[in-house]
């Protein structure tokens, strides 16, 4: 997953990356009321908040997490990437947590958070208008990148999944006069293979083939997608086959 600001980008793009929040939160002002807590790279940190005195939200002050569920050492799902500037809320009472699921944040690289109580939390939701807002951002961005992934990946076909992100980019982006849309993309294959949930060999055929037909592409930091018409003709398929 990409651990980087993702610079370019606008809200509805960002929903696409699944990773750092187009809009940075402005929390500095709040974090001396805060509780530092450091990662080192691949640390993992249990988020469950049972109680007021619990922390309910952090906010990364440096470094990115990958936010999801730990079911045992080999198996993690990751939702989506915090890096610097963007909060994370924990679970609730350990909703996401029972059994052998864990819900936890953990460290893509050294990481610093600034940890606030649900007390705190709901102490800032009533005296600042500002925190009520950076808060429902987050919580609002959250939503529509696991909705947005949810729907381009379930029950589909690997082919028609890179083919829904791609019509949705290109939704979420205006075209350049040639028709052509230049999308800022600095993810690796290895990346976009798991934000699609499609192995890495499979990721690699789909953007060769796109590339071969001239609808697709991929540079180190851009997506030229040349044709999307033609994308949307392949998705009227409800089993496109791109190699």
């Amino acid at each position: 997953m990409r651990v980087r600001g993702q610079k370019g980008c606008n809200d509805a793009t960002s929903i696409m990356f699944i990773s750092a929040l187009h809009q940075r939160i402005d929390f500095d002002r709040y974090l001396d009321q805060g509780t530092t807590v450091k990662l080192f790279i691949d640390e993992e940190l249990d988020a469950v908040c049972e109680n007021d005195e619990d922390v309910y939200l952090y906010y990364v002050k440096s470094g990115a997490l990958e936010v999801g569920m730990n079911r045992d050492a080999e198996r993690n799902t990751i939702f989506f990437i915090r890096s610097e500037g963007d909060a994370v809320i924990c679970s609730r009472q350990g909703y996401l947590s029972f059994g052998t699921n864990r819900f936890t944040l953990k460290a893509v690289r050294n990481t610093v958070l600034v940890g606030f109580t649900l007390k705190q939390v709901k102490e800032l939701i009533r005296s600042d208008d500002d925190f009520l807002e950076d808060y429902l951002y987050e919580m609002h961005m959250a939503m529509a990148q696991m909705g947005h992934r949810i729907d381009t990946t379930a029950h589909q076909s690997s082919s028609r999944r890179i083919l829904l992100w791609l019509d949705k980019l290109c939704e979420a982006n205006e075209p350049d006069a040639d028709g052509a849309y230049r999308i800022p993309c600095n993810l690796t294959v290895d990346e976009l293979a798991g934000l699609l949930l499609i192995h890495y060999a499979t990721c690699n055929k789909l953007l060769k083939a796109l590339k071969e037909r001239n609808i697709v592409n991929k540079t180190r930091t851009h997506l030229e997608i040349a044709d999307r018409a033609q994308i949307k003709e392949l998705l009227r398929d409800e089993n496109p086959v791109l190699y």
